[in-house]
């Protein structure tokens, strides 16, 4: 395996210091593809024995591939 195929497969750890703007511009960051601007599609997976949420993203409209973000739960 290559080390650019292990990296695609980590998560992203979630930070709410790059969101800015308005509601607008937030949900767009949010919930919009980078390369097409098609809505994506989120799956979620709880793992509560580390509390955290595993959020994976793809878009059915383009090629994009999998945004991975992994949440804390408080």
């Amino acid at each position: 395996m290559s080390s650019s195929s292990a990296v695609k497969s980590d998560f992203e750890i979630e930070y709410f210091e790059k969101y800015f703007g308005d509601i607008k511009n937030v949900k767009k960051l949010v919930e919009d593809c980078p390369r097409c601007g098609f809505k994506l599609f989120f799956l979620h997976n709880s793992d509560f024995s580390h509390l955290v949420i595993k959020e994976t993203a793809s878009c059915s409209h383009c090629d994009y591939g999998q945004r991975k973000v992994l949440h804390h739960i408080n």
